[in-house]
Parts: C-alpha cells; sequence; structure tokens
C-alpha cells in the first residue's frame, strides 16, 4: 500500500541575541556542515548513489545555515523501472559515515549515526511531470518534497533476490525495450516472493544444497527486497549476525564496508526457511546456516600489486591487523613495474579471502573506500619511486592510504578499445580513443561484413587495470568499472568504418556504421 502524505513544513530557525530594549542583535549560526549529497535513481548517470561524486551536491539555501536544496523534473514514467517511483537518500561532507535515511514510521524523519541501519531508502512515487524541490535539513534530520509526491513506507510484500535461484539466469535481459536485472536478482518476479506471516514478517523455505549457490560450493548470496521495488531494500550488517541494514539493494549498496550481501554456507542439503523482520532489520535461518558476516577475520590486497593477483585467499594477500585497528602489507613497487610496465597498479581489498562479500575499492575520492556494485572501481595509482610500499586500510572509517606518496589515477584522462580487433593487445596505442570533452570517446575503424568481434574498454594507458564494460546483473545498459563482466559482442553486417563510442559520465556506449 502506498501512503500519501502532505509535503511538511520547514521552519528556519536564528539566534537571536537581545543588546538592549530598543536592538536587536542577528547572530549569525555557523554552519554544522559544509556539504550535503543527494543520491539515487532521479540522475541519469553512473555515480547516480556515490556520495563522493560532486554531481550529487545540494544548494544550500543561505551561507549560515544547513538547510540544503536540489531541483529535478520527474515523470510518472520515469525511476528505476519506469513507474515514477524513485528512491534517494542522503548524505553529508561526502562522508560515508553521514548517511541519512527515512524512519519509515515517521514520514519525513532521517536517521542516521548509529540508527541509520534501521532506516531505508527514501521512496517515493510521483503522479504527474513536473519539477521537484527536495529539501534536506540535516541538523533536524528531517526532508521535504515540492510539489506532494506519494512517500513509500508501508512494506506490503518481500522478495529473496540473489543467487539461490539454480534454474534462473545470470546475464541481464531486455523486456519491450527495457533494460531488466539477471533473473536471480529481478525483484519483480514473483517466484521471489516471501510469505508474509501476519505478524509483520516475512518468510521463504527454499531448497539449497551443498553444491549451489553462484560457484557451485554451498556459497549464497542473497539480499531482500520490498514491494518488488529494488532499492527499497535490505543488506545484512557484517560482525552483528542476524542484523540487516535498510536501503541496501543491489545498485544502491553503496558505502560501509561492514554492510553487505547475506552471504552463508550450508552444510547440508535441506528446505531452509529465511524469516525477515523489517520493523527490527533482522533476520533468521532454519536449519542454522554458516554466516560469513558473523565476523570479519581477515582484509586481503588483490590486483597488480601482489602475485597471483585475484585470488584472495594467496598467502601473499593477507593483511595483517594493527593496533590502530587499520590492517597493512608491504609490497615492493617499481616505476617500470604493473601490467602495464610503467609503474601503474591496480589493487581491491577482501574480506574473509572471499569474493562473495563484494570487494572495496574506490569511489573517486583518494584515500576513501567505497564497498559497493557496480559503481565502485578498483584502485589505480602510479608509483613514484621503486621500493616498499605498505597499503593500509581502516575498514571502521571507510579509509585507505599507500606509502611513500603514489600518483593517484582517479578520472578517466584516457580511453582505449580492447578486443579481438587489436588481438586483446592492451598496450597497443593504436586503439586510444578521441575525446572533445573528457566524458565522450570514439574511435573509427574500418570492419569487414561477416565478422565477429568482442571487446571491451580500459583506461588510463594501464592495460587492465581500469576496464569499463556492461555489468551482468544490475539491470542498467551502462558502462561499469565493478568486476570482470563480460566483453561486448558485434556482429559485422556491412562493409564500412564503424565508429566505436563510449561516455564515461553517463555510461551510455554504442556503435555508429558511419558509412
Amino acid at each position: 500500500m502506498k501512503i500519501w502524505t502532505p509535503v511538511l513544513a520547514l521552519t528556519l530557525s536564528f539566534g537571536l541575541t537581545a543588546c538592549d530594549d530598543d536592538d536587536t542583535e542577528v547572530v549569525e549560526i555557523s554552519p554544522q556542515f559544509s556539504s550535503a549529497q543527494l543520491v539515487g535513481t532521479l540522475h541519469d548517470y553512473r555515480d547516480r548513489w556515490n556520495p563522493f561524486s560532486e554531481q550529487n551536491n545540494m544548494t544550500r539555501v543561505h551561507a549560515s545555515g544547513d538547510l540544503f536544496t536540489a531541483t529535478y523534473s520527474l515523470s510518472p514514467t520515469g525511476g528505476r523501472a519506469g513507474d515514477g517511483v524513485y528512491a534517494i537518500r542522503f548524505f553529508t561532507d561526502h562522508e560515508l559515515s553521514q548517511v541519512y535515511k527515512h524512519e519509515l514510521t515517521a514520514p519525513g524523519h532521517l536517521l542516521t549515526g548509529e540508527q541509520q541501519a534501521l532506516g531505508n531508502n527514501i521512496v517515493f512515487q510521483v503522479s504527474e511531470l513536473a519539477d521537484y524541490t527536495i529539501s534536506f535539513d540535516p541538523v533536524g534530520q528531517t526532508f521535504t518534497i515540492s510539489p506532494e509526491v506519494a512517500l513509500i513506507t508501508e512494506i506490503s510484500s518481500m522478495q529473496v533476490n540473489g543467487f539461490a535461484y539454480p534454474n534462473e539466469g545470470s546475464e541481464e535481459r531486455v523486456i519491450d525495450g527495457r533494460t531488466m536485472p539477471a533473473e536471480v536478482w529481478d525483484e519483480t518476479r514473483n517466484e521471489h516472493n516471501m510469505t508474509a506471516n501476519g505478524d509483520g514478517t516475512f518468510s521463504k523455505t527454499m531448497p539449497l544444497t551443498v553444491d549451489g549457490g553462484h560457484e557451485g560450493n554451498g556459497v549464497y548470496q542473497i539480499l531482500f527486497s520490498a514491494n518488488h521495488i529494488a532499492d527499497f531494500a535490505f543488506a545484512a550488517v557484517n560482525n552483528r549476525p542476524g542484523e540487516l541494514s535498510g536501503g541496501n539493494g543491489y545498485n544502491s549498496k553503496v558505502g560501509l564496508v561492514e554492510e553487505a550481501s547475506l552471504v552463508f554456507q550450508v552444510e547440508h542439503d535441506s528446505d531452509y526457511t529465511i524469516t525477515v523482520d523489517p520493523a527490527s532489520a533482522t533476520y533468521h535461518i532454519d536449519p542454522s546456516v554458516a554466516v560469513f558476516n558473523d565476523g570479519i577475520v581477515s582484509y586481503q590486497v588483490n590486483g597488480s600489486a601482489v602475485s597471483n593477483p585475484w585470488d584472495p585467499t594467496d598467502d601473499a594477500h593477507q593483511m595483517q591487523q594493527e593496533d590502530d585497528g587499520s590492517w597493512s602489507l608491504t609490497v615492493p613497487l617499481a616505476t617500470d613495474g604493473g601490467d602495464a610496465s610503467n609503474g601503474s597498479y591496480v589493487i581491491n581489498f577482501s574480506a574473509n579471502k572471499s569474493w562473495s562479500l563484494d570487494s572495496t575499492g574506490a569511489g573517486g575520492v583518494w584515500g576513501k573506500a567505497l564497498h559497493a556494485l557496480p559503481q565502485e572501481s578498483n584502485i589505480l595509482f602510479k608509483v613514484n619511486e621503486t621500493g616498499d610500499h605498505t597499503i593500509r586500510l581502516w575498514p571502521d572509517s571507510n579509509r585507505f592510504e599507500i606509502t611513500p606518496e603514489v600518483t593517484p589515477l582517479l578520472t578517466v584522462a584516457s580511453l582505449r578499445l580492447v578486443g579481438s580487433m587489436s588481438e586483446w593487445n592492451a598496450n597497443d596505442p593504436s586503439f586510444n580513443m578521441s575525446t572533445p570533452d573528457g566524458k565522450y570517446f570514439y574511435i573509427d575503424i574500418d570492419l569487414t561484413a561477416g565478422d565477429e568481434h568482442w571487446y571491451k574498454y580500459t583506461a588510463n594507458d594501464a592495460a587492465w587495470g581500469m576496464v569499463f564494460a556492461d555489468y551482468n546483473y544490475d539491470g542498467y545498459r551502462e558502462l561499469s568499472l565493478h568486476g570482470d563482466p563480460a566483453a561486448f559482442n558485434m556482429q559485422v553486417e556491412t562493409d564500412g568504418t564503424y565508429r566505436f563510442w563510449a561516455n564515461v559520465d553517463s555510461g551510455d556506449y554504442g556503435i555508429t556504421l558511419l558509412n
């Protein structure tokens, strides 16, 4: 059921100090926050959920206050599913820990700090095409949307999504012109529905096996959605077994290292009943399973900075815990090392020697780690001197550093087409792409009818350090930096010159026959 809630009134408060009976001095209030960010599905670019992106900044209403606004054109046919339903949340000062989520039992009020896990994304539906102004008060922890919208706060159904359906597909699909998530992650499928128990909880009994799961080893990775809305969702909280964190859908799971998919391993074939209580943000599985996020006991460095780069079980990847709560690993790096032999290296972090808990990478700000998919990228940098370098991660505060100092490669300075037409040589400069603005890149290539080609895009002359393709599962037709998505495929039907193009800001891409 959708709850229609009137837009809340905003009150601006200013401190006044009486000087005498006749005069009153207005005392300026110093802002507590330097900036505020609005993230979510009302954005049409790749960084829609990234709190580090300057694109997501709101406008401060008054120089001395902490009220922020942003205005967007929203449509009844817009949003993630094209039905006018949007999902958003707020951050302050580009800090992952300073997140603000909706308190569903108090529409218009936000939860932050230790309470944020009990909140969810602000989910609402618009009924007319209009410009909507969203206001955010981080001090009072309130928000408003004008004109009036339908805030969706009541949970009428819940779904289990993820690698728990052996007969469902794990590739994106195009249905009626819309890119849909892979079936296993598709929150709209009735087969994913849980049963309402009458006490506010929801349950689903599923046959799970020791040779099932994504990699056939009995390890399962799932998330929960509400009302068939992908970003009205819940993930698990690492180190606190049985607890969930709201606002973490497949695409909106952007933020804290300790919040990830619910990952567990079954020890015998059986029917397992998964029960969720959205009000208390808790879950239970019966019979019991080995939950991966009942405590992170180790972190690893992966990538070209270590041997056997992408195997987190390799001893060479293991970090050591320090007294200050950080984890560190010292590795030798060289100015002529890395995949491209030019001193460029790529790394990310994993937990508990497993990819199932997802990786931790960069979100566009050096030194700040982002745990998410498919928005976060690997950490790409260039060393300034040959010698031992110490890589350090503070998971509690989502920070990392590398000493001695290295040169971060955060933005896309160049893009290269790599594929069967270049014999997969990621270091071939003849396939460098041109760009008029640093966002749109293109290259023109003569191709012959009947040929079939596979390709990806790589950035910053760093071989396979930063790779763009379309992620397999998320349901967005756009470029992604996460993981190792499948290469694009094209069938050449006509002799001619073909323009391969990609927009690294919006994520759009395509091929155009020029003649």
